[in-house]
């Protein structure tokens, strides 16, 4: 009979999470917002028809906190391009992009602010 050694199992353990958290000290958190547009297959090859209006989103959604000059407090994802899926056949994908209030790292890090 061949005697097989069992290896320890690997647990991931969650993220580190500091103690100013844990105690409740820490209360800011980052603002994130999702925008999403449908756009033609047709017209994907030309980003300069359908990617103002999904910057247009993004800048409407963080301008009542930011105002309209927030480039420089934004991080934003690549377009995340899919398929329309459902019980419809659709010559259309939507594009979203992930945008990210970076400011209170900003401030924190003392970045240029």
């Amino acid at each position: 009979m061949i005697n097989i050694k069992k290896l320890p199992a690997v647990i991931p353990l969650p993220a580190d999470i500091s103690e100013e958290i844990k105690n409740g000290k820490q209360e800011e958190t980052l603002d994130v917002n999702i925008q999403t547009v449908a756009v033609p297959k047709a017209i994907m090859s030309e980003p300069d028809m359908w990617m103002p209006q999904l910057f247009n989103k993004i800048e409407k959604a963080f301008a009542p906190k930011l105002g309209y000059e927030n480039q420089n407090k934004l991080a934003i994802t690549l377009p995340l391009i899919r398929e329309i899926r459902g019980d419809y056949k659709s010559e259309k994908v939507m594009v979203s992009i992930i945008a990210v209030d970076v400011s209170p790292v900003i401030k924190e890090e003392a970045i240029y602010e």
